[in-house]
C-alpha cells in the first residue's frame, strides 16, 4: 500500500493538492501515457547511446570456427591450469562433458550464474575476447 500523505492544516483547501495527492489518477482518466512517455525518454537519449545499443543487440554468439579456432584446438582458463577440448563449433569438452565454454566457466569459477567467458580464456596466448572482436566487430562499427 502506497504511503499517504499527510495534510497540512492549509492543503485540504488547496484545489491542486486534491488533484495530485488525494485522487492522482484521476488525472490521467484512462488515458494511456506510455507512448507520450517513452517519446520523451527518448528524446533524452543520445544518437550514439542508441547506435552503441542496437551494435549490441546484434552481435553473435561466439563461434570458435568462425572466430579461427579449429575443432581440437585447446583452450587455457586464465588461471593457465585449466583447460577445455573444442569439440563443436559452439561447445567444449570440459572434465568429460561436452558443454558451452559458458557453463565450463562457471564450473572453473565455482559461480552459479552465467558470465561472459571470452574474457578469462585464452587460444595460442591470445585472449578469446581478441577473437572475437577481430571477428565480429565490422570496420564502420568503429
Amino acid at each position: 500500500m502506497a504511503p499517504r500523505i499527510v495534510p497540512t492544516s492549509s492543503a485540504p483547501s488547496c484545489p491542486l493538492y486534491h488533484r495530485l495527492f488525494q485522487h492522482p489518477l484521476k488525472l490521467l482518466e484512462g488515458v494511456d501515457v506510455t507512448p507520450q512517455l517513452n517519446a520523451e525518454l527518448n528524446a533524452n537519449v543520445s544518437q550514439a547511446e542508441k547506435d552503441s545499443a542496437q551494435k549490441m543487440k546484434k552481435r553473435p554468439n561466439m563461434n570458435f570456427v568462425e572466430m579461427g579456432i579449429p575443432i581440437g584446438a585447446i583452450l587455457t582458463y586464465q588461471d593457465g591450469q585449466s583447460t577445455v577440448e573444442v569439440v563443436q563449433d559452439k561447445k567444449v569438452e570440459f572434465n568429460g562433458n561436452i558443454m558451452s565454454l559458458t557453463a565450463a566457466t562457471r564450473e572453473v569459477m565455482g559461480i552459479d550464474y552465467s558470465v561472459q567467458p571470452a574474457p578469462y580464456w585464452t587460444y595460442q596466448g591470445k585472449l578469446l575476447r581478441d577473437y572475437y572482436e577481430k571477428t565480429y566487430t565490422k570496420e564502420d562499427d568503429t
